[in-house]
């Protein structure tokens, strides 16, 4: 994707992935949550979404995580990479921003 910061994909493209993947029976692994209208929306179907449980991170795994370019990969051996570096990603700190300009 051409995300900033993320190379990933902003909420519009995921959900043509999704409708694409859906009208061409293929296979697609998203990142999404629930509840939310497009997880809803597939309920019940055969394109309805299936959870996946990932296993902590670890720094082994973290080594062995396929490259941003890799990802892009012409070749699916490459695309997929190392089954050691397939683990949920690390949590993320969260800053709250304050004004006293907002009332």
């Amino acid at each position: 994707g051409k995300q900033p910061g993320s190379n990933g994909y902003a909420y519009g493209e995921m959900v043509q992935i999704w409708n694409a993947a859906n009208a061409t029976r293929s296979n697609v692994l998203l990142q999404w949550w629930s509840p939310e209208a497009l997880f809803q929306e597939f309920l019940g179907t055969s394109a309805e979404f299936t959870r996946v449980s990932l296993p902590p991170p670890s720094q082994e795994c973290v080594e062995h995580r396929v490259s941003a370019v890799d990802r892009c990969s012409d070749d699916p051996e490459i695309r997929i990479g190392d089954p050691r570096g397939a683990c949920h990603e690390a949590p993320q700190v969260l800053a709250k921003v304050v004004s006293t300009a907002l009332r």
